[in-house]
Parts: structure tokens; C-alpha cells; sequence
């Protein structure tokens, strides 16, 4: 890694901050918990209490934004009918949204629904084919399938095939391209993120496989941070404006602060080259401690869990960010 001293960020969490997060969705007060509140370098509140905070998971289940989305489900099994369109409120998009705010893995409900999935669309390059005349299989929806087939707690021998695949499709520039027979052999921030938080889980949830998991994320993670997170390699220009605008939840989009809290999730060190992201992540905090809401990705939702404004989400991924690379 590249060496260099993190800045340093006041970042510390209020009890304003802590108590306006607390009154969330059972989703947030389950993050907020697991992240912050338990977590004694950041926030001295004890050792974390395992059995409660499994209690304050099942909540999601329950009750809020995760049992809405449960009750969505429609009796063939799917959400909205299908395996992946219409977005945001298909099948792919609901399992990777109840994901994403801590659904309970082990529920028998999306465990049966990414396993149908698995069961439709693996294809027969390995990867996963959401297309009705598509020849090849998509990088990135095969990494997002991968990691909620880990996520959900699914065992098939089919996903060491998904991780060959992804092995196969990376890039000579070190990441990863959606469509990889299209021509385009300059990798893609969203695919790459996509790519690498899948191996980063498999590896994590011990999927047995004869790759080299090690050397295709630290491949993937370089191909990031020599772009700064949001930055062309070339110029040093901002790559897309919408890759400094925080939204939640992400679905395939990349921004700065997903990729960040990726690398967090994954207790990767710190580099140098994340300081441009952290710097613009800081500046975006305002004056009461929390992070707005700037992007909104256009599509079919269930329901708006945040609106514009102050965002719990992103209040709370940008606390855990500079929590981790405090420590």
C-alpha cells in the first residue's frame, strides 16, 4: 500500500447525531448498533452484545422498510413479477435493497427467492444471463447475485463457477467491464466495485474455490485507487459528476461514498489515494453532523425510504467510513 498519514477528520458521533439515528427504521437502529454504538474504539459503549443485536436484526424482518418489502413479495415467489426489470422493484433489486439494509440472512423467504434466481439464469459461460437473446452472461449482475448468494447463506456448487467466471472476465487494466465481449477494454468503476465486493464476501463466507481471491481484489481494489476512487487516471479530473453525490440505496451505481464503505466493510487499510474521497466526503458533512441525500436513481420504487434532506444512511455510512479509518 501506498504510505502516507490519514488526515484527520472530526468526525466524532453527538448524542444528537446518535439519538436522531436511534429513532430510524429498525434497519438503521440495527446498523447503528452493529457499527457504531458497539463497536468500543468508536464509541465507548461496552463489548457488543451479539445475541442483541441479532434481535435488533430479526426487527427488520418485522417490522419497517424490511417487512414492506417483504409483503411485496408476490405469490409466484418474485417481486413484480420477474427475475430482474422492471426496476427498482423486481426481484434482483428487492433481494440486493434487503441486503443492503441488513434483512436477516438466514430468513427462509429470500433465501428460497436468490436461489430460484440461481436456478433461472445461470448460463452456460458460467456466469448469470438476465438477457431473453443475450449470448453472454453480465459481469456486474453476476457479482451482485454472487454476493447475495453468500449474503443469504446459499451453498452451490454453482457460485465457484460464478467466482471462475469473474476470474476469466477481468481486464489487462486490472478490474472489470460489464459487458466483457463488448469491445470495451477500459474497465468500469460499477462493475469493478461490484466485482470485488463479491469476492471480498465469498472469500469472507469461505465459499471453497481453487482461484486466487486474494490477487483478483487487490487487482480490482488498485484499478480504484489509482483513479483516486473518482478520478481519471489520465487528466485528474472528476470521471462523472454523479460519483460525487451520495445516494442510498446504490443499486449498480457507483459513488465515493459506496466504495468507500466497501472498503470499510472489508477492514482495508488505509492508502493515500482514498484522501481525495475522504476529503470530499468530510466536506459534505453539515453543520449538525449529519449527510444529505444528493442522487436519487430514477425507477419504479415500493416506497421512498428517504426523501431530500438529512440522510440516515448516509449519515451512518460516512460515520462507520472515517470510524475505520480513524482506528
Amino acid at each position: 500500500m501506498v504510505d502516507g498519514m490519514l488526515p484527520i477528520y472530526d468526525t466524532e458521533l453527538s448524542e444528537q447525531v446518535l439519538e436522531w439515528l436511534l429513532s430510524g427504521d429498525p434497519s438503521i437502529v440495527y446498523q447503528t448498533h452493529r457499527d457504531l454504538i458497539q463497536n468500543p474504539h468508536f464509541y465507548k459503549r461496552g463489548e457488543a452484545d451479539h445475541r442483541n443485536l441479532k434481535k435488533l436484526q430479526d426487527r427488520i424482518a418485522q417490522e419497517g422498510w424490511g417487512r414492506a418489502l417483504l409483503d411485496e413479495q408476490g405469490q409466484d415467489g418474485l417481486w413484480a413479477g420477474a427475475i430482474y426489470s422492471p426496476k427498482w422493484i423486481s426481484t434482483h433489486y428487492t433481494l440486493l435493497q434487503m441486503m443492503r439494509i441488513g434483512f436477516p440472512g438466514d430468513h427462509p423467504v429470500p433465501q428460497k427467492a436468490i436461489k430460484r434466481y440461481l436456478d433461472e439464469k445461470y448460463y452456460s459461460d458460467m456466469g448469470i444471463n438476465i438477457g431473453v437473446t443475450s449470448t453472454c452472461s453480465d459481469v456486474c449482475v453476476t457479482a451482485m447475485v454472487l454476493t447475495m448468494l453468500c449474503y443469504y447463506g446459499i451453498e452451490d456448487e454453482r457460485m465457484l463457477n460464478l467466482i471462475s467466471f469473474l476470474n476469466n472476465t477481468r481486464l489487462k487494466d486490472g478490474g472489470w467491464n460489464c459487458d466483457h465481449l463488448s469491445g470495451d477494454y477500459h474497465s468500469s468503476v460499477h462493475t469493478t466495485l461490484s466485482v470485488i465486493e463479491a469476492l471480498d464476501t465469498s472469500r469472507a463466507s469461505g465459499v471453497p474455490t481453487d482461484e486466487n481471491l486474494q490477487d483478483l481484489i487487490h487487482s480490482g481494489r488498485e484499478f480504484l485507487l489509482q483513479h483516486n476512487l473518482y478520478k481519471s487516471h489520465r487528466t485528474g479530473e472528476v470521471m462523472k459528476k454523479s460519483f460525487t453525490m451520495l445516494s442510498f440505496p446504490p443499486r449498480w451505481f457507483y459513488d465515493v461514498l459506496k466504495a468507500l464503505d466497501y472498503f470499510q466493510a472489508f477492514e482495508a487499510p488505509y492508502d493515500k489515494r482514498m484522501d481525495d474521497a475522504l476529503d470530499l466526503l468530510y466536506a459534505k458533512q453539515r453543520k449538525n453532523g449529519r449527510w444529505p441525500v444528493q442522487n436519487k436513481h430514477a425507477g419504479r420504487v415500493y416506497f421512498d425510504m428517504e426523501k431530500s434532506g438529512d440522510s440516515r444512511w448516509n449519515t451512518l455510512r460516512a460515520l462507520r467510513v472515517f470510524r475505520h479509518f480513524s482506528e
